[in-house]
């Protein structure tokens, strides 16, 4: 499904492509009216796809963390461990902090490495028809990379001192 999803995304620079060099200096209308229904039908199965797979991660994540929080929450109320003596608000609020990890992980994080290779390739197709033009995606690319990771370091301090804030105030009440 992803693999439709991402090839149906390089169809339109070749849509385009063939449009300005061959049916335009042509004067091809009917290769025009063949060439964008096709384009049309492949808009609406990528719109499904999308569609199906979205609920697909959906439900896969929503049984996978299902069964994580049980096995969290079950670890969390009857673990000896010596960190099991925190109070109830902080076991409380580590809970919700997993979730949202967990939830991070199965709604962006797995789709985003899925479709990875797929980047590299729409970049190669890129370098194959113009490297000129692979140079944006690849520079665009990069910097995306590079910021997400500088940026990680003033969110990891601000979310460990909200994390630790909130575990005080939980453990107030």
């Amino acid at each position: 499904l992803c693999f439709f999803i991402n090839i149906f995304g390089i169809v339109y620079p070749f849509y385009s492509m063939n449009v300005y060099d061959r049916i335009v200096p042509n004067y091809a209308i009917d290769s025009l009216i063949v060439l964008s229904v096709g384009v049309m039908l492949l808009y609406l199965f990528d719109f499904v796809f999308k569609i199906v797979r979205s609920y697909i991660i959906d439900y896969i994540s929503f049984n996978v963390g299902k069964e994580v929080d049980e096995l969290l929450l079950y670890k969390l109320t009857k673990s000896k461990s010596p960190g099991a003596n925190l109070p109830d608000g902080v076991k409380q609020n580590l809970f919700k902090e997993l979730a949202v990890v967990r939830e991070f992980y199965f709604v962006r994080f797995i789709p985003a490495l899925i479709d990875m290779p797929f980047l590299i390739l729409f970049i190669l197709v890129l370098l194959l028809i113009s490297p000129l033009v692979a140079i944006v995606p690849i520079i665009a690319s990069v910097v995306v990379f590079v910021v997400s990771i500088l940026l990680q370091v003033p969110l990891q301090q601000s979310n460990s001192s909200l994390i630790k804030e909130e575990q005080n105030r939980s453990s107030f009440l």
